[in-house]
């Protein structure tokens, strides 16, 4: 079962570990959602930021002959259709906008918004405004990719990037890829490719690694000096503790590897991913462990508390594979929001289920 769910993990990393990036691509085939939230990011501002998008293969769709035919439009949406940058407070507030239902008539860019930089295809009742948006070309699309610079309107701020489609989602469709380049200019001039607020994660990493080194050095010094009392549970803590330096440090690794390209590279994305779901797995079986008494007050585990492990473990395997998964893939993919909605539930699931046998300790 662990080496399963270790193969699956690392299937998973080296099928997406181009996404998780902030040069990265999103496709979209036949969507229905009014509004994507593709990405949020934090720039410092033209002239020291670049944002530059390319849409290609854009289609907008109506129904066919059938009920599940979708067709191109020959014909003008209705209403506004395509991307908008615009500034949020957080990322969550911008994740929210794709739960947002608005009343008949409305839509999200219907809201004025003095930072929005639009991307929007020519409709029936829409006047381009030449300051703040820019148009999508039917024409130009359908002979290749239309690339747009926004580096210059880019204002210091967290923007996020939105997909919207006004018109009624039960009668149309769209299908559309989109290639986004993201990055900052640091004091000496160096492209910085992590959000600004990410800036200083690699480093920041780097010294909670030595930390927990510092940590795990004291801790195996006190196993050393006092090893008539050391129980079988503290290897387990210390083969924990080992786990989450090594984890903070490839970490750094990871952003760095970001923060340089662009996007991840296998070689630093594959050991912090591995590592990251071993010290996950390691730490509610420890805790688990600690909670039964196990080593230290007895040698065994009931029947009910071995039934327990065996729940709690294939639970904490999946979560680790949602979590890589939720990492790896753009947020604009639908199935990326079923994924964080999955690691929510298991997490709640083992966190419950690991609390178990600390009650039935304590009634006995």
């Amino acid at each position: 079962m662990g080496l399963s769910a270790l193969h699956a993990v690392l299937l998973i990393v080296l099928a997406t570990v181009a996404c998780h990036a902030h040069i990265f691509q999103l496709t979209i085939e036949e969507g229905d959602r009014q509004v994507i939230h593709v990405q949020s990011f934090g720039f410092r501002g033209a002239p020291s930021s670049n944002c530059t998008i390319t849409v290609k293969d854009f289609q907008y769709l109506v129904r066919g002959d059938s009920l599940n035919h979708w067709v191109p439009s020959k014909e003008l949406p209705d209403k506004p259709i395509g991307f908008a940058l615009e500034g949020r407070d957080t990322v969550n507030s911008a994740r929210l906008e794709e739960n947002v239902r608005y009343p008949e008539g409305q839509c999200f860019v219907y809201w004025k918004r003095d930072d929005r930089l639009s991307l929007v295809l020519p409709s029936k009742h829409r006047v381009l405004d030449p300051v703040v948006e820019h148009e999508l070309n039917p024409e130009a699309l359908a002979k290749g990719p239309q690339k747009f610079d926004l580096s210059k309107y880019v204002k210091p701020g967290f923007l996020s990037l939105f997909f919207y489609n006004c018109n009624d989602n039960s009668k149309t469709r769209y299908t559309f890829t989109i290639e986004v380049v993201e990055y900052n200019l640091d004091d000496d001039g160096r492209i910085n490719y992590l959000s600004l607020g990410k800036a200083l994660l690699p480093l920041m990493y780097g010294c909670y690694g030595v930390v927990y080194t510092l940590f795990f050095l004291g801790f195996l010094y006190l196993m050393v000096k006092h090893r008539t009392r050391v129980h079988k549970i503290h290897y387990l803590m210390a083969l924990l503790v080992f786990l989450k330096f090594v984890s903070l440090y490839l970490e750094a690794a990871h952003l760095y590897v970001i923060q340089i390209f662009g996007h991840g590279r296998l070689y630093a994305d594959v050991p912090y991913y591995t590592t990251l779901s071993l010290k996950g797995m390691l730490l509610f079986f420890v805790i688990l462990l600690v909670g039964t008494g196990w080593s230290f007050i007895k040698p065994f585990l009931t029947e009910n508390e071995k039934k327990i492990v065996l729940v709690v473990v294939p639970l904490v395997m999946i979560d680790s594979i949602a979590i890589v998964v939720e990492d790896t893939i753009n947020e604009g993919q639908a199935a990326w929001s079923t994924w964080r909605d999955i690691r929510r539930i298991l997490d709640v699931i083992a966190c419950c289920a690991v609390l178990l046998p600390v009650v039935w300790s304590i009634r006995n």
